[in-house]
């Protein structure tokens, strides 16, 4: 879109010079010659301003574009999972003041029969920008898009909460996060197999989390249709 834009505005100021050279060969077969001195000085100012008004707006234009292109690299997010944190410790007062939490429930249609299995994370947003969190795609067909909570702000620390009842739980993720320009980045997130056992519920912390991109992405989904034979509810 913006090499069609620049194209364009080059071809109407070569159009436009165009059309002033051939007016200006034109004078010289006036007869007058006091009339033809008038216009082609007339028409030399109009090429003069036109180039000076065509800088001016080029420069203008230039200038409007690098502010997107760096508002657009400033608004990337930089989702960081943090370390050193189990979940007893988030659960005491004074370290959860301090984050926001996002729970989600998965297979509740099949009913609290099994213990829940909560596969968590500690996180923190960077300072480049606000997200917002789309959707998580898990690997048994699951896909959520309701949240307690799906904005996060400019360096907020968060609590990423997975619930589920089935029996053999899922252990991969991937988070679907929007800037502030609604365009999508995608996190693969691993849970870990050593289960944690409390009073009511088994947790797991999340072990690995990283970016991949949109093929990634693609791919990912596609094999796990394949592994389990399953669409995205």
């Amino acid at each position: 879109m913006k090499k069609l834009k620049n194209k364009k505005f080059i071809e109407m100021m070569v159009v436009g010079l165009l059309v002033l050279a051939a007016a200006i060969t034109g004078i010289y077969f006036i007869p007058d010659e006091k009339l033809a001195d008038i216009l082609l000085t007339i028409f030399a100012a109009l090429i003069s301003g036109s180039l000076t008004l065509s800088g001016v707006a080029w420069t203008i234009r230039k200038s409007n574009n690098d502010r997107r292109e760096e508002e657009s690299k400033k608004a990337v997010p930089w989702v960081s999972l943090l370390s050193g944190i189990d979940y007893d410790m988030i659960q005491t007062p004074a370290i959860k003041k301090d984050f926001i939490e996002i729970d989600l429930e998965l297979d509740m249609s099949i009913g609290a029969n099994n213990p829940a299995v909560v596969c968590w994370g500690a996180f923190v947003n960077s300072d480049n920008s606000n997200v917002y969190i789309k959707a998580i795609y898990a690997e048994n067909g699951e896909k959520t898009e309701e949240f307690s909570q799906n904005i996060i702000i400019k360096n907020q620390r968060f609590l990423l909460l997975m619930k589920s009842y089935l029996a053999e739980y899922p252990k991969s993720f991937i988070l679907v996060v929007e800037d502030i320009f609604k365009r999508e980045y995608f996190y693969g997130l691993q849970c870990s197999d050593k289960i944690l056992f409390k009073t009511d519920f088994k947790t797991l912390n999340i072990k690995s989390f990283m970016s991949i991109n949109k093929s990634e992405f693609d791919e990912t989904i596609e094999r796990w249709k394949r592994k389990y034979n399953k669409g995205w509810i």
